[in-house]
């Protein structure tokens, strides 16, 4: 039975960091570090580990209380107001982008007919749906889905590594924009402030465990897919488990893999988005949902730079007022 206090161990917040992070990554990473060192990905690991540390640091001056309660007591309403505004105009575009890059696939591999605007919304409905029922519920429920995730990973990527001849590292250019831009793609980022307040005992060594498994799984097998696919291609991850053979004949249509891979972690970003937009429009899920819908219009050019814009200000500006803004006030 779920309880009622809607509140998460940090097990289940390692395994919500890793299900928001590794499909994503694997969907986006190769094709940004296609012709690039490997380098790439241990300077975002890097990033990544430090903009986490900043950001819980940060996050420990809450003492218990909730993102927004600690923001009205020490910066006012009218400030958090807006910064909750920008917040969830982050949240709603990273979503927004999400989702169009779902339905683009989705129109690739399964539904080619059918208009990308009906599978975001089918998409957004089963995500609504399970935000209604609590923060708890949906943690749980990842603790499932996480191994639809991990098995067509873990099979493809076992068959492709002992398919391989050699193992070469010679290529040492290092994409320093490419690089920094990745680091916005990555919505968990965007929920560590928010989150705090569900889970128990919030742990910063648990999150960086979680952290570090998922980068590391996403260099690995990015550097897998490089060197098993070495033609220009929109979705590596997705066109390596269509070529690879499952010996025996055990399974004859890879596709399958590639379905529920996509629609899983797609299905868990967006619910993600979901929920914390509903927490910062005072529990309105209609009014999140009908945002993110709508958000859909905007061009892919346009929500990258809000995101990267929205995402440096989330990301390092604010945890740095926070941390030097002293001690909470009485």
């Amino acid at each position: 039975m779920f309880s009622d206090n809607n509140q998460i161990s940090n097990r289940q917040l390692q395994i919500l960091i890793i299900t928001n992070n590794l499909g994503i990554g694997l969907i986006l990473l190769p094709k940004i570090f296609f012709d690039y060192s490997i380098l790439n990905m241990i300077i975002l690991l890097c990033l990544v580990t430090a903009t986490i540390g900043l950001m819980y640091k940060a996050a420990e001056k809450f003492k218990g209380k909730s993102f927004f309660d600690y923001m009205k007591k020490n910066f006012g309403i009218y400030i958090t107001k807006i910064l909750s505004i920008f917040l969830l105009a982050k949240i709603i575009l990273t979503t927004a982008y999400e989702l169009k890059l779902f339905a683009w696939i989705i129109k690739i591999y399964v539904l080619p007919n059918t208009n990308e605007f009906v599978t975001n919304l089918i998409l957004i409905l089963a995500a609504g749906y399970l935000i209604s029922k609590g923060y708890e519920t949906r943690a749980r429920l990842c603790e499932i889905l996480i191994w639809l995730i991990v098995l067509p990973l873990a099979i493809t990527f076992l068959i492709s590594l002992f398919n391989l001849e050699q193992i070469i590292i010679d290529n040492n250019r290092i994409n320093v924009k490419e690089t920094f831009y990745s680091l916005f793609i990555f919505s968990q980022l965007d929920y560590l402030f928010l989150s705090k307040q569900f889970v128990k005992n919030s742990s910063y060594k648990k999150i960086l465990q979680a952290t570090f498994l998922t980068w590391l799984l996403i260099t690995f097998l990015t550097y897998i897919i490089n060197l098993r696919i070495n033609f220009e291609t929109p979705l590596p991850i997705l066109k390596l488990m269509s070529m690879t053979d499952i010996p025996g004949g055990f399974v004859q249509n890879q596709d399958f893999f590639i379905i529920s891979f996509v629609i899983i972690s797609f299905f868990v970003l967006v619910s993600s988005g979901l929920f914390f937009s509903t927490m910062i429009t005072a529990k309105k899920i209609s009014l999140a949902t009908a945002i993110t819908f709508f958000s859909l219009l905007i061009p892919n050019n346009f929500l990258k730079s809000a995101i990267c814009i929205l995402g440096s200000f989330f990301y390092f500006l604010l945890p740095l007022i926070i941390l030097c803004k002293g001690g909470e006030k009485n």
